[in-house]
């Protein structure tokens, strides 16, 4: 028996994060195009072996084109900023910390040979640390003074917002480097 004093609507058509099956199975489909795509970008780096641009910055790239194909083509009601797709394909940063984040970590560890680890760990330790501190500090320290110059279209970044930002690029590159020595055997 339903309240008469109760608004809530249950009809999922009127949600704006609910996809009708076609919708759906069409977005899957894009989703493992992208991948397919992404990972064929990957095997033709490696087998004519072109180490301009790694792996993972030609997956980034397709994923940006992705993206814009999404935001160009997605149909939108009336009204609407974003479409259904748009909505549904936004960044889930408890999907990524719980699900993907520990499976890179994990698989990252169980490859590491131990004997090659320990016998550099005085190199590694210097670089990790020391080379990390520098390159976060000179990246963070420049996009805020390009920030505060307004050499950024407009954009104004706090210096905390900077030092993240470098944080986060001064993490990564390095392992896209050592990636890119490993496949070139230096």
């Amino acid at each position: 028996m339903t309240d008469p004093h109760c608004t809530h609507d249950p009809c999922p058509e009127e949600d704006p994060t609910h996809a009708m099956p076609e919708e759906a199975a069409l977005l899957l489909l894009f989703i493992l195009f992208g991948l397919l795509v992404a990972l064929a970008c990957e095997i033709l780096l490696h087998r004519y072996h072109i180490y301009a641009i790694p792996g993972s910055g030609a997956v980034m790239i397709v994923g940006m084109l992705s993206g814009a194909i999404i935001m160009a083509t997605a149909p939108k009601k009336d009204g609407e900023e974003k479409s259904k797709w748009e909505t549904n394909l936004e960044f889930n940063e408890h999907l990524f910390a719980l699900i993907f984040l520990p499976v890179i970590i994990f698989q990252s560890g169980y490859s590491l040979s131990l004997s090659h680890f320990f016998k550099r760990f005085g190199k590694i330790l210097t670089f990790a640390f020391l080379g990390t501190f520098i390159t976060t500090m000179f990246i963070g320290l420049s996009l805020y003074g390009i920030s505060e110059a307004g050499l950024i279209g407009g954009l104004k970044f706090n210096l905390a917002e900077s030092l993240a930002f470098a944080a986060l690029i001064s993490a990564i590159d390095p392992v896209a480097t050592l990636c890119t020595f490993g496949c070139l055997k230096v």
